[in-house]
């Protein structure tokens, strides 16, 4: 079975968005793929860490991702028009399609010819009826599902009835996306270049998308009621739609500890949580793929050694259990997530780092991981 396999991964919008795109594509890469990855853009930090590791990247425009809806319209076309052509240049054995975004563009009439269709699937989708049902139909048609939790997996898998060979596989980073250095000095530098405090030398993080759902408002409320000079809050990372910045700006002003960050390109990012003490993980529950969170943020807090602000929900609450990673709240209540930081505050740095590090050694690499995946698309491309 020596024989190169051909990967065409798909995903429509910025690379740097979605970070566990660049671990699937490493991956598959350094097991022997020749990968080539579509998207309407790209950071320069993503895709420089992409042909590291041999990955080809092909963009559908350069800058950032458009803000008017005719603007994105017009990116819409022009991705699916690529997507065909890349199909048809390139003649993937596998087409990787990366969420339900990507999924949607699977219906196109022109994209007949990969023999394996790979269904990457991040999300559950059981707010939107419409793709939702863009997800089911993928899955049916999919032979490879990857899923990044357990209980995502059977939902996804019973409701879609697919007869697809379904992986679990959470959102890890691969090591050398980590910082080997410490990241304590670039940490403060960029706390204080955003207007954040020269007291402050302890910082809790929260990184990812400003948007509803993520108890942003939260947040912010129950780290004005703690005491300390000394501790400061970095919100770090942007959103598209539903931006909450603005807002969350003003709720901050008052505060000198907290600092709003703009977004860091995946790898670079992470020197910044090198520097933290507490990584804070919340969702709301107004939907079950909330509940059932799968974020990457937790493998990445874990590579820095943070303890963790956890909402107390199945899959998270289970990992708390067994590694005590951090301290679990209610994600809607301010007092709650203010008396987890609190606790979470007294427990020594070197508690943290050996729980997070037990954590990642019992965790399969994402290379053992993808190497599954990898034999399974092999396997049925020589048939």
């Amino acid at each position: 079975m020596d024989r190169e396999i051909k990967v065409l991964m798909f995903f429509p919008s910025r690379i740097d968005y979605l970070p566990p795109l660049l671990a699937a594509a490493a991956c598959m890469a350094d097991l022997g793929a020749r990968v080539r990855v579509l998207a309407s853009g790209s950071s320069q930090d993503s895709k420089e860490y992409l042909s590291r590791h041999g990955v080809e990247v092909c963009l559908a425009r350069e800058g950032e991702h458009p803000k008017t809806y005719c603007a994105r319209a017009m990116l819409r076309a022009r991705v699916g028009i690529e997507l065909v052509r890349q199909v048809r240049s390139f003649k993937p054995e596998c087409l990787w399609y990366h969420g339900q975004y990507a999924m949607e563009y699977g219906f196109l009439p022109a994209l007949g010819g990969p023999k394996v269709i790979v269904a990457h699937a991040y999300e559950l989708c059981d707010s939107g009826s419409f793709l939702r049902r863009v997800l089911d139909a993928t899955l049916r048609r999919a032979h490879v599902v990857i899923v990044p939790e357990i209980n995502r997996l059977w939902i996804l898998k019973l409701r879609s009835h697919s007869r697809a060979m379904f992986f679990e596989i959470p959102n890890r980073q691969l090591d050398d996306a980590v910082p080997k250095v410490d990241g304590g000095p670039r940490t403060r530098e960029i706390f204080l270049e955003n207007g954040g405090s020269q007291k402050c030398s302890r910082f809790l993080i929260y990184q990812g998308a400003f948007m509803e759902g993520r108890g942003l408002r939260e947040v912010l409320h129950a780290f004005r009621g703690i005491k300390g000079e000394d501790l400061g809050l970095i919100l770090l990372g942007g959103g598209l739609v539903g931006d909450l910045a603005p807002e969350l700006g003003r709720l901050a002003k008052e505060d000198p500890r907290i600092a709003i960050i703009g977004r860091i390109p995946p790898p670079s990012h992470l020197a910044v949580t090198a520097g933290c003490t507490v990584g804070i993980l919340l969702y709301s529950p107004s939907e079950l793929n909330n509940i059932y969170c799968a974020p990457n943020k937790i493998y990445e807090y874990a590579a820095a050694g943070l303890g963790m602000i956890l909402p107390d929900y199945p899959g998270v609450s289970a990992l708390n259990r067994t590694y005590g990673l951090g301290e679990l709240c209610d994600p809607e209540d301010v007092k709650s997530i203010r008396l987890a930081m609190e606790r979470l505050l007294l427990r020594e740095r070197d508690d943290n780092r050996r729980a997070t590090r037990h954590f990642l050694e019992v965790t399969p690499s994402p290379k053992d991981m993808y190497r599954r995946v990898y034999e399974f698309i092999l396997e049925r491309t020589i048939r």
